[in-house]
């Protein structure tokens, strides 16, 4: 068992990290490109530079996506590459509650799930989700847990 335990920690190859890295370059890229399109539109009056870079952005996601298929299809041989399929899970989680083929309840279920085993590894391991643009998939403004302690603590009588 112990052997197993060691093997886990161990560093790996493994090509889910390799992807989740890749993924977090296209997801920074297309942040800085959303960022000077924003800007541009207000210097640039001809509309060829905002197409372009509207094009680039869709090509950004195309890529994306079929690195996150991939990501999804092989096995994690690292602890970054699990813990960036535990993100893809909950983007797909959303992609399946759009489809309504699965019901609210269990949707709720599987997120508190994914935000309790992502923010366990965070703090377990000293990962953080922003190295490999996690936010991007489980943006921890919607953790389930942080927005029930809120809301309890709204309700709490305040101490005179």
């Amino acid at each position: 068992m112990a052997d197993s335990l060691n093997s886990i920690f161990a560093p790996a190859d493994c090509p889910v990290e390799k992807i989740a890295q890749q993924v977090a370059e296209l997801v920074a890229l297309g942040r800085a490109l959303d960022k000077g399109r924003i800007g541009k539109r207000q210097t640039d009056s001809s509309g060829l530079s905002a197409e372009l870079s509207e094009r680039a952005e869709f090509h950004f996601a195309d890529r994306q996506r079929a690195l996150e298929a991939l990501a999804c299809a092989l096995p994690a041989k690292s602890l970054t590459g699990a813990f960036f399929q535990l993100l893809l899970l909950q983007d797909s989680l959303e992609e399946i509650r759009d489809t309504d083929s699965m019901s609210e309840p269990l949707e709720r279920q599987l997120c508190r799930m994914v935000h309790s085993i992502v923010t366990a590894l965070e703090n377990a391991l000293s990962l953080d989700r922003r190295t490999l643009r996690g936010e991007h998939w489980l943006d921890p403004r919607y953790n389930p847990f942080v927005l029930m302690a809120a809301a309890a603590a709204e309700q709490k009588p305040q101490a005179a």
